[in-house]
């Protein structure tokens, strides 16, 4: 790399890190635990019983102020900053909005539209504590080998997210975690405190002290070769675009195919370890 682009990459960095400390979580959001142990059990499934061992995941989705040291420590570029070879444009991201007259589709590909610049630009400074989204499975599994573990399998997940239920499982309520109260997708009344994302933490954690495992973003979890399609992922859990007249899939249930190079501002990630995380370089 040459002295010129390091000195912008630095530059760029440092602005994106000002932006991320520039706001505090929002009032009645609860400090959360790193990571918790996950203890190891029996996962039933329509297959049959899935044995899980014992394992360590985070307790929240990962943050923008984690993502941003992972950023200057590395001076990774997530696939929606990379210039596609077609253009020597941004490959972008899509943004969701409320569609409108002039605007009907409600998904919108912005070019600008990263991590850093979830809305794509012209937006307010970087919640630090707000999941970190517009992850491809290749940023999330990038982030997760650096922070000394990988994305969680489909089982490990649910078996977390479970924690310790059986059966079909009811949608949370708008007290127990975040998702789109109103009419989909016009209007987001806000009932369960916000519109868009939330802060990680803001809902109370179950039983295994595991936060947003429903709703808020969508996860990456780790992809099953024998399974999936070639260039197919799995996000897990729902996001805060799951409403009563679409989606539904802020459950424990809750999947959505999806191209493994595919980002948006509802797609997110946690990070599974065998032991206990030291703390990130």
């Amino acid at each position: 790399m040459s002295t010129r682009r390091q000195w912008l990459l630095g530059l760029v960095l440092a602005c994106a890190c000002v932006a991320v400390f520039a706001q505090v979580p929002a009032p009645g959001c609860g400090a959360a635990n790193d990571w918790v142990q996950v203890p190891g059990g029996v996962l039933q499934q329509p297959s049959g019983p899935v044995r899980i061992e014992a394992f360590y995941l985070d307790a929240t989705e990962v943050t923008n102020v984690r993502f941003a040291a992972f950023v200057a420590a590395t001076g990774y570029q997530s696939t929606a900053e990379r210039l596609a070879p077609d253009t020597g444009g941004a490959w972008g991201s899509a943004v969701f909005r409320a569609p409108t007259l002039g605007a009907p589709n409600w998904w919108a590909l912005r070019p600008a539209a990263h991590w850093a610049q979830p809305q794509g630009e012209g937006e307010a400074p970087l919640d630090p504590q707000r999941p970190v989204v517009h992850m491809s499975y290749e940023d999330a599994s990038a982030f997760a080998r650096w922070a000394g573990g990988r994305l969680p399998t489909e089982a490990e997940w649910e078996y977390a997210a479970r924690a310790g239920q059986s059966g079909e499982l009811p949608r949370p309520t708008p007290d127990a975690a975040n998702s789109w109260q109103g009419l989909f997708p016009f209007n987001d009344s806000g009932d369960d405190g916000f519109k868009g994302s939330a802060p990680v933490a803001c809902y109370p954690p179950n039983a295994f002290g595991l936060h947003d495992m429903v709703g808020n973003v969508w996860e990456w979890v780790a992809r099953d070769e024998t399974r999936m399609r070639p260039g197919m992922g799995l996000l897990a859990g729902g996001s805060f675009l799951c409403a009563d007249n679409f989606c539904r899939n802020d459950s424990v249930a809750g999947r959505q195919v999806q191209e493994l190079d595919f980002s948006a501002n509802h797609i997110g990630f946690r990070v599974r370890y065998a032991s206990p995380p030291a703390e990130e370089r």
